[in-house]
């Protein structure tokens, strides 16, 4: 709850940041493939966004494990 929405001025709720995670997927937003960590070997998926030209980079990473989408990043780019 540190990213600031720049349509509201608040900071996204877990539940503002999944209806802007399905938002920008549904409007086609780039979404990479990697390999996870932990649990190492499994796949996950990222997308990097620029809310705000003065802020950095979001960057949101998730899961598709039993048939669920899991959030496991949701935070400012540190790079």
């Amino acid at each position: 709850m540190t990213v600031t929405n720049p349509e509201t001025g608040l900071q996204f709720t877990d539940i503002s940041a999944w209806h802007f995670i399905a938002r920008i997927a549904d409007e086609g937003a780039d979404i990479e493939e990697m390999t996870l960590e932990n649990p190492r070997g499994d796949t996950g998926y990222v997308i990097k966004v620029q809310l705000e030209v003065t802020a950095p980079e979001l960057y949101i990473k998730v899961q598709l494990k039993g048939g669920k989408i899991w959030g496991r990043s949701f935070h400012y780019s540190t790079e």
